[in-house]
């Protein structure tokens, strides 16, 4: 008998490909590298990341803003210069992490994935379209402090390529601070202010808008124990771009407090408070042990401005922080009433997915019920309707919510193959043939493989259970399953595995036929026998890429009964033996 085939299948679906990208990714690599003579190797220039698509009406405008501002930026700076992430580095990650590229990413999860691709900072903004023309405002922010962050000069032009060149120029101006940033940076951390006020207030004479750097020296002044008046006056030029920077005001305040000018502090203080009102975060807001108080925040603000759409997206930000789902799903009902954006199918395919990410799949499917009913055209949010019932246990009403899908569009393998998972999860191998069968002339190349996979899936747990019956009908069960995913597999490694597999079962009922053929001395059954042996020696060979050690032992095993099959026929198959 053959034996432990079954470890040979690889289990379709398994994800191995985005783990080993993403251990790829975030690999060490940042060891101090060295020249030859012993000496550190120039530092490298500084990395930005500009997010897959910016906010604003439609989603072609976001994404086309934010390609065509990495596009000119990366085209106007050297790689000495600015090292710019690109686009597809941006949207393969966010596709692997289950983002719609089309959808707007919060700042935080920006910060994420930037840290994920190693960049300093990252841009993000809105890109809006207009009776002159189109316009786009763009943030720049640093990754490692949360408060410094800096309004790029607006582009604008009577096309998106006119617009993000001009604010490309802009952003290109403000990116020449960040090396003297950087540097300023690594100073104040290691203590040294006096060098850090230095190097801040070099460049920032030599760039009069440079905010992200003067965030650093008010730092280093802090740290060096400067005079209020020097404080306040580089406070003052961040304020003059924006009024209400928040580390300007924050450091605005305490030097009116020590140089006694009340007046001064209390004006400052109220601005700042007034940026609070405005519903920004406070710095460790949504940190766990800070949770129930930021709550509680933004829940009394919520009350006091029922309609500033800042307030209601904060309030969002920490509930989901808090996981408390059910507040976050009528938060964001609430806010689909003051911006259309929140209202979009991207956006409640997101929010399922978060929830379901949670291990509250019921929940989500709960929400998604509401939400189809809302868009019974969205195929997508039907088929991720069906996948939540499935993590929900509920398979039954999983297939009806995928059959719904598939009647909006039959030509969608995701659908086919939601179906087949659910009759898999149901131990219905034959509901999964027939409908691979269906399937297969309705979907392209890469659903037929996707179906093969599926049927795979399912014949590999049946074999395990075949080999410890031993019994000819389980084995017999599995052949079809194994037989059509050999017609759909197309590509060799996945063909090679159905070979395989089919070597081992035609062996195994070669050798039962064989031996029932024996005890009833069955003429038919013989040759059926041989029949079965002459396809397990024709399949083992094409299985042998997927293990060649299973192949070799089928190959034997079938040899071997095949000579004694030969002579059981002969034996038992004289004329009118078996009439």
């Amino acid at each position: 008998m053959v034996r432990g085939l079954a470890h040979v299948l690889v289990s379709p679906g398994a994800g191995t490909l985005a783990p080993l990208l993403l251990a790829a990714l975030t690999a060490g690599t940042g060891s101090t590298a060295r020249s030859q003579a012993g000496r550190p190797a120039p530092e490298p220039p500084p990395s930005v990341m500009v997010v897959a698509a910016l906010r604003g009406a439609d989603s072609a405008t976001r994404l086309d803003a934010a390609a065509a501002v990495t596009e000119r930026l990366t085209a106007a700076a050297g790689s000495r210069e600015l090292r710019v992430i690109p686009q597809r580095d941006v949207r393969e990650n966010l596709r692997l992490a289950g983002y719609r590229l089309d959808e707007p990413i919060s700042v935080d999860e920006a910060r994420q994935l930037a840290r994920v691709l190693r960049a300093d900072a990252i841009v993000y903004g809105e890109a809006r379209r207009d009776r002159t023309g189109f316009r786009i405002d763009l943030s720049l922010a640093l990754l490692h402090d949360r408060e410094s962050e800096e309004q790029v000069e607006t582009g604008t032009g009577s096309s998106i390529d006119k617009a993000a060149g001009r604010a490309a120029a802009a952003l290109r101006a403000s990116l020449q601070q960040l090396p003297a940033e950087r540097r300023c940076h690594a100073l104040v951390q290691g203590g040294k202010g006096a060098e850090a006020v230095q190097v801040a207030r070099a460049a920032g004479d030599a760039r009069p808008s440079a905010t992200l750097v003067r965030g650093c020296l008010l730092r280093a002044f802090a740290l060096a124990g400067a005079p209020p008046d020097s404080v306040l006056r580089v406070a003052n030029e961040m304020l003059a771009r924006d009024p209400l920077d928040r580390l300007a005001l924050q450091y605005a305040t305490d030097a009116s407090v020590r140089s006694g000018e009340r007046e001064r502090a209390t004006e400052f203080g109220s601005r700042y408070q007034r940026q609070d009102e405005n519903c920004r975060a406070p710095a460790g807001a949504t940190g766990t042990e800070s949770l129930p108080n930021a709550i509680a925040i933004f829940d009394s603000l919520v009350r006091v401005r029922p309609a500033s759409l800042g307030c209601r997206e904060a309030q969002l930000r920490v509930l989901k922080a808090a996981h408390q789902w059910r507040r976050v799903i009528a938060a964001a009902d609430t806010l689909a009433q003051l911006d259309s954006s929140y209202a979009t199918e991207a956006f409640q395919l997101r929010l399922a997915r978060d929830i379901s990410r949670d291990s509250q799949p019921a929940l989500a499917a709960e929400m998604l019920g509401r939400v189809t009913a809302a868009r019974p055209q969205s195929v997508d949010l039907w088929l991720l309707y069906a996948q939540m019932l499935d993590e929900a246990g509920e398979y039954r009403q999983a297939i009806g919510v995928a059959r719904y899908a598939l009647g909006l569009d039959s030509a969608r393998a995701t659908a086919w193959l939601r179906i087949a998972t659910e009759h898999s999860k149901l131990n219905e191998p034959d509901s999964v043939l027939a409908l691979a069968r269906v399937a297969a002339p309705r979907v392209d190349s890469v659903g037929r493989f996707q179906l093969a996979q599926s049927l795979l899936s399912q014949a590999g747990p049946l074999y395990k259970v075949a080999e410890r019956t031993k019994a000819r009908a389980d084995f017999e069960r599995v052949l079809p399953l194994v037989l059509v995913a050999d017609t759909l597999a197309g590509a060799v490694p996945l063909r090679a595995q159905a070979k395989l597999l089919i070597g081992a079962l035609r062996l195994m009922i070669g050798q039962s036929l064989a031996q029932e053929a024996a005890r009833s001395r069955s003429c038919e059954m013989a040759r059926d026998a041989q029949a079965s042996l002459n396809a397990a020696q024709v399949a083992a060979p094409a299985g042998g890429a997927a293990s060649p050690a299973a192949a070799a032992q089928i190959m034997q095993g079938a040899l071997q009964a095949s000579d004694y099959a030969a002579r059981l026929a002969a034996a038992v198959c004289r004329k009118g033996r078996d009439e």
